[in-house]
């Protein structure tokens, strides 16, 4: 609780093999990779922590790892704010993921679990990204004013963009000052 872990090689936490840990109220940044990575099977109990700009991902699952994580600053890195890959299925609610290099979320590879009641604005190309096998249940976010609004150039520079999210449950979901016409392969209303 309340600790400080900066500059460091790697992460500023790393939870692995079968640990499960709480993290509460911690400041991780400037770090070479993440702020916090959890993988393997760990589970870790998140809340009310700061990953500032890390130079990957201020918090990465990966793995089969999973948990909680509520409340917390995911900006201003590198990459993104969140990033869920492989087979990890945490719950992310009400994070800040804003002001990061490419997303706010990232899920890939076969990821799962929920994100429910983020907000995810600011980001450089876009708020939440699905793509891979990836299949979470995304309800209730706040995503806006991504840097590309442009659809017919990103159609062409990243035809993958948001490869598999039509098989994703999309309820409340919100998305301001993007083309109404297209909003990064997102449904606006379902």
């Amino acid at each position: 609780v309340e600790n400080v872990c900066t500059d460091n090689k790697d992460s500023g936490v790393s939870l692995m093999g079968e640990s499960n840990s709480s993290l509460v109220r911690n400041q991780c940044c400037d770090n070479d990779n993440y702020g916090l990575q959890v993988t393997d099977s760990a589970e870790c109990c998140c809340c009310e922590n700061e990953f500032v700009s890390n130079d990957v991902a201020g918090i990465a699952f990966s793995g089969c790892a999973g948990g909680n994580v509520k409340s917390n600053q995911c900006s201003n890195n590198i990459e993104y704010g969140i990033e869920v890959r492989e087979q990890a299925d945490p719950l992310l609610e009400s994070n800040k993921c804003n002001d990061n290099g490419q997303f706010g979320i990232l899920y890939s590879d076969t990821a799962a679990g929920k994100a429910i009641n983020n907000i995810a604005i600011y980001n450089l190309i876009g708020s939440i990204e699905v793509n891979d096998q990836a299949s979470p249940f995304l309800g209730d976010n706040l995503c806006r004013a991504s840097q590309f609004v442009n659809k017919d150039y990103y159609d062409e520079a990243f035809p993958d963009y948001c490869k598999g999210c039509r098989e994703n449950l999309w309820k409340g979901w919100t998305i301001l000052g993007n083309d109404p016409e297209w909003s990064y392969g997102v449904p606006t209303s379902k």
